[in-house]
Order: C-alpha cells, then structure tokens, then sequence
C-alpha cells in the first residue's frame, strides 16, 4: 500500500466572454478494492450549479452550467489516495463485449496488422499477452510530444511508430481485441508532475488488471486510476457547449506525491 496526494488542475482560457457555459468533467477518482480516496476538494471558478452522476462506464461525472460571464473557467480536485490495496479491479462480465472489438481509435490497419502477425501469443493468458504487447511496444515505440493530436488513430501513430501515452494505450487496445481479449482504455495520474496519463487494463478471471505501455510497467501502487472507457472518446476529462467564448486554450496541471513528502 502507498499514500498518495494529489492535485489536478485544469483552466480554459477564452479571448472572448463566455456565458451559458454547460460542462460535462470527468476528473474525480473514485474509491474501489485497489484505491481509497479519501478527502477530495472540488474548487471550480467561477462557482455554478451542478450535480454529480455517473456515466455508462461507471466513471464519476460533474455536471453543471456556469451563467454568468466569464474568460476563464478553472477546476481544481485535490485529495488523498491508498493505492496498491488489490492486484487488480473486480469488473462485471455482462459488460465485456464492447472492450472486444475494435473501437473508432483502435481499428487495426494494415501497419497494426502486420505487426500483430509477426508477434503470435498462442498458448499466453490475456494478461500474460497484454504484458507482451506492452513490452514490444515500449521497445519500438518512441515517446514524441507534438508529432501526434487528440483525433490521431492507433494506426496512424503506429506508422509513425510515435506520439504520446494516448496513442499507446490506442495502439496496445488495437493488438489485444485482435486477439479478441477484453481491454480498456484508462485515463489517470501518475506519482510525479506533468499531465493526466493514460494506460490499459485487461480483463482475465474477473479482474482488470492494469498495463502502461508508455512505461513499459504494469501499474501499481503509483498510480490512481480516475476513468474508463472504449478509448480516449470515453474519457474526455472536459466536454462543454456555451455562448461566446471565442478562441479557446486548455492547460493541465497534476501534481502525484508520496504522502510524507
């Protein structure tokens, strides 16, 4: 088991006056067998009416519409984390078909395909296969910052063989529903300063077990998993509509840090 803090922050800025601001926020973890969150401050500016729900795949979501003009909209989730109390996640089978096949990012082209053929894993159990792939990928992959977007396809980064945690995670999705095993895609945080991450988890015998291609590790205890879902699409940690606004920019701030430090 690891203590962990956390702070996540997210800000968007506009060069026009926003109003009627409507905002879907996906960036609270939530408290399972593997981590217990324990208390989390949600500090949004400016302040607005708002409700929390859940989503189709039990990702915890604020939901709420900010009124009143604005240029910038900010949300900080700040709290405490156990982490690493379970190997895995329990899951409900009756959901795994949609993390089977392919999704929107994590179609196989020919480049995926081919690679996917001159790498059999006859004989391993999914996550024995998902540790392989995971392996492979962190050898041949190159983390490349600004060579791939939000909208790039597993195919895509994979031809170039770069792009950042997003596209592996998309890439690592694409082999293992070739084999048709269940895998998702799961957006969290990471012991350290940077941005939110991003890795996959495998289901074999009940359980979800979590692999980071990025790192070429599978997650442990300095990781807090926050969503989950088909592929990036699922897991939009910001979704919004609102009047005005004009040109937009997004920053991320996530601070991971050992309890006593």
């Amino acid at each position: 088991m690891r203590e962990l803090r956390f702070i996540y922050q997210m800000s968007l800025m506009f060069s026009e006056p926003a109003t009627q601001h409507n905002y879907t926020l996906k960036c609270f973890p939530q408290s399972d067998e593997v981590q217990e969150i324990d208390g989390i401050r949600i500090l949004l500016d400016p302040e607005s009416k708002n409700f929390v729900s859940l989503d189709s795949f039990g990702n915890q979501t604020l939901c709420g519409v900010a009124e009143q003009e604005h240029r910038l909209f900010r949300i900080t989730v700040q709290g405490a984390a156990r982490t690493g109390l379970a190997p895995g996640r329990r899951g409900n089978a009756d959901k795994l078909g949609m993390y089977r096949y392919p999704s929107y990012y994590t179609k196989a082209g020919d480049a995926i395909l081919s690679y996917w053929r001159s790498h059999p894993v006859y004989g391993m159990s999914a996550h024995e296969a998902a540790v392989y792939y995971m392996n492979l990928l962190y050898r041949d992959m190159r983390y490349a910052p600004g060579r791939t977007g939000v909208a790039t396809k597993a195919e895509e980064a994979w031809t170039m063989r770069r792009g950042v945690c997003q596209d592996y995670a998309h890439i690592l999705l694409a082999l293992l529903r070739l084999e048709h095993i269940p895998a998702r895609y799961v957006v969290g945080m990471m012991i350290g300063e940077g941005a939110s991450h991003a890795w996959v988890e495998v289901w074999e015998d009940g359980v979800w077990y979590g692999v980071d291609p990025t790192n070429g590790r599978e997650a442990d205890d300095q990781y807090i998993f926050i969503s989950c879902g088909r592929d990036a699409a699922d897991c939009q940690m910001n979704k919004g509509m609102m009047i005005g606004g004009g040109q937009q920019r997004q920053s991320v701030s996530v601070i991971v840090t050992d309890f006593e430090s």
